[in-house]
């Protein structure tokens, strides 16, 4: 069960990404609360890619690959952006108040937060990430929205 989608580097292609996953995990009985999960994370990914590895330009690639076995999700995202690890941003310090905060950070670490694992490789001249989640699935019958 694999599937992928090629985006343009634009921030108005980022709701086909939503699209793509819901799509995704309705198909394989994903409870809503996992599809919006992955949106969040993918959202945030894509922002990033299009905004800092890519710095707005507009007709650059971004893939994304979704692959489910049993109750597992891995999610590939890569780009041929400038070269990036956002693996190694650290963790922002939650107690300071938000407006203090510099900018930067916290967008990953919610990623982080709702993935289970989430690694960064260079491959082949491009930033290869790759996400793991625990999927939570509608038990009895097909869920119909």
């Amino acid at each position: 069960m694999k599937t992928e989608i090629v985006i343009k580097s634009r921030i108005s292609e980022i709701p086909k990404t939503a699209e793509f996953v819901a799509a995704f995990g309705k198909k394989y009985n994903f409870a809503d609360e996992s599809i919006l999960d992955l949106c969040v994370a993918l959202d945030e990914i894509v922002n990033n890619i299009v905004k800092y590895s890519y710095s707005g330009e507009p007709d650059n690639e971004i893939k994304i690959s979704l692959s489910f076995k049993d109750d597992s999700l891995n999610v590939v995202v890569s780009d041929d952006g400038i070269p990036f690890n956002p693996c190694k941003i650290e963790k922002p310090d939650l107690s300071t108040p938000i407006e203090d905060k510099p900018i930067g950070g916290l967008g990953f670490y919610l990623v982080k937060q709702l993935m289970d694992s989430v690694e960064y490789k260079r491959e082949d001249n491009k930033n290869v990430l790759f996400l793991n989640k625990k999927i939570k699935k509608y038990e009895n019958e097909k869920h119909e929205t």
